[in-house]
């Protein structure tokens, strides 16, 4: 066995030009089935202990400038990160086909535009793992798993940020493991992530010092194992705290047909029903839940529809839902609008709201406009006066309930607006709409996403989506139930809420500081021992 993998360190370390470039982009499509709607983490072992032995056979051997390190070091990561997203992110391609008209010749630019970006930051990630590699010493597995993490850091806030598709991301087969965000945030698992998956390349013969490398696979175990016990430790722990009775509406609606005048009528309709139908054995919702922008008008505006609301509503019941609403009734801010969550009581008010703080980049706004707009590209949702960010952070106060933090559409891919600032929430609703993704991996890995959320805030999530997939996920990331997609439906569900988080206020910055301070630790101690591993 051993010698088996002596032999293919060997092959990988020394494969050059294409054969590398092909290997490299290989292990990105093989460490990519651990991703949602697969969830086949195993195959991060094999992904992650190639692109150890690749990097190893680009970086060592022989002397080389820095600058030709970063660049080899690029090289092999921009290729595997190919693999990685190419493969995983294509579903973004679906949006473009609810306006085929207008937007398809957008389709095939924009999937290969989205997965070179992307592969651009981990080739950064390439860069930095180049120029701190220390050749035949198992620290390389911290090298690697630091300059990723820092990478996808920069990622997750860079014009926005899209942090989709995490390594931390690839564990939501693994419940046990995914534990470890709760204090390591979604960086510090990846951070984790890659390091675990990747040890094996320290069982391969390699020049350096084998005491090096055993005590590096000693460190790594000894988090595996500690992340374990964790997990179990957390799995098995009561969870305490306030009941709420929530009931989550999933209209199915399809995009195509949603913003059509004639249909507005029939969708609201629909979703009255649905929110007045009656409980399995007599379950009896307090809180109702309707997706992003669930009623194709200006909810706020319209009394009929606010008295319709009221007259399904039973007394103490609250209605969450997704709504399009102006800046202002009048003035120049009548044409700007937010995206907001509305809270509505029994008697048809509303008595609180939420407007979205992150708006989807090319969806909802169009980053560096001035450069794109003349070139023709446009948003998808092209609405009057396009779209604000929401100031206010706060979470929604409902009487006699726990507060509800909102997270509209894809914020749920950012646990750090729920634990920064002055955000207190108790449990998130997380609204959305991802019919722009049909039957795609799409809204799989948005639910995983959010999930992921759920464990790293210490907070119970509800998520109501127009087409699905609708859940009702407790604080340990548990999916205690949940609606498959394009199906019309409830979810009725006892959430247990709990006021009481340990670790509260690690998953944020504290993980940016952590790996801060770990990169500058590995840099003051592989550099000075750079060259004596090539020697």
């Amino acid at each position: 066995m051993i010698r088996m993998i002596d032999e293919a360190a060997a092959y990988l370390r020394a494969a050059k030009g294409a054969r590398r470039a092909i290997l490299s982009l290989s292990a990105g499509l093989v460490g990519m089935l651990a991703l949602p709607p697969l969830d086949l983490w195993p195959f991060l072992v094999p992904a992650f202990t190639v692109l150890v032995w690749l990097l190893d056979g680009a970086l060592c051997g022989r002397s080389a400038s820095s600058g030709r390190r970063m660049r080899a070091g690029a090289g092999v990561l921009f290729m595997f990160g190919l693999g990685w997203f190419g493969a995983s992110v294509w579903w973004v391609g679906e949006a473009f086909l609810v306006d085929a008209e207008r937007f398809l010749w957008l389709m095939l630019p924009a999937v290969i535009a989205m997965t070179l970006t992307l592969a651009l930051f981990w080739a950064l990630a390439g860069a930095v793992a180049g120029l701190l590699w220390p050749c035949g010493r198992g620290r390389q597995l911290f090298v690697l798993a630091a300059a990723l993490a820092l990478t996808e850091i920069l990622r997750g806030h860079f014009l926005g940020g899209f942090p989709w598709n995490l390594p931390a991301h690839a564990l939501n087969g693994m419940p046990l493991l995914l534990q470890a965000g709760r204090f390591a945030g979604i960086y510090g698992l990846g951070f984790l992530v890659v390091a675990w998956s990747a040890l094996p390349a320290l069982l391969a013969d390699v020049r350096g010092s084998r005491g090096d490398r055993l005590r590096t696979a000693a460190i790594v175990l000894f988090t595996l194992l500690a992340a374990l016990a964790f997990g179990a430790w957390r799995l098995l722990e009561p969870s305490a705290g306030t009941v709420v009775a929530v009931r989550v509406v999933q209209p199915n609606v399809d995009q195509r047909e949603k913003w059509n005048p004639a249909n507005r009528e029939f969708i609201f309709r629909r979703l009255l029903a649905l929110t007045g139908q009656a409980g399995h054995q007599g379950f009896q919702p307090r809180v109702i839940i309707w997706p992003e922008s669930a009623v194709p008008f200006l909810l706020d505006e319209n009394p009929q529809a606010l008295e319709m609301i009221a007259n399904v509503l039973k007394p103490g019941q609250v209605l969450l839902t997704g709504a399009i609403r102006r800046a202002a009734p009048s003035g120049p801010d009548a044409r700007r609008l937010y995206n907001s969550l509305l809270a509505i009581d029994d008697r048809g008010r509303i008595m609180g709201r939420y407007d979205k703080r992150r708006l989807v980049p090319f969806g909802e706004y169009l980053p560096l406009a001035m450069v794109l707009e003349p070139l023709g590209i446009r948003r998808l949702v092209s609405l009057p006066g396009g779209f604000l960010e929401g100031q206010d952070e706060s979470p929604m106060k409902l009487p006699g309930l726990p507060s509800a933090g909102g997270l509209i559409c894809y914020e749920a891919i950012f646990p750090q607006l729920v634990t920064g600032g002055g955000n207190t929430a108790d449990w998130l609703v997380n609204v959305t709409n991802d019919a722009w993704f049909g039957r795609s991996s799409g809204p799989w890995q948005h639910l995983a996403a959010a999930r992921l959320t759920a464990i790293v805030t210490g907070r119970p999530l509800v998520r109501a989506a127009n087409t699905g997939i609708s859940a009702v996920i407790d604080e340990k990331g548990r999916i205690l139930k949940h609606l498959p997609l394009l199906r019309e439906a409830v979810i009725d569900s006892h959430l247990m809420v709990a006021t009481a988080r340990p670790f509260a206020s690690l998953p944020s910055d504290g993980t940016i500081f952590f790996l801060s301070l770990l990169v500058l630790f590995l840099a003051g101690k592989v550099v000075p021992n750079r060259r004596d591993a090539r020697e």
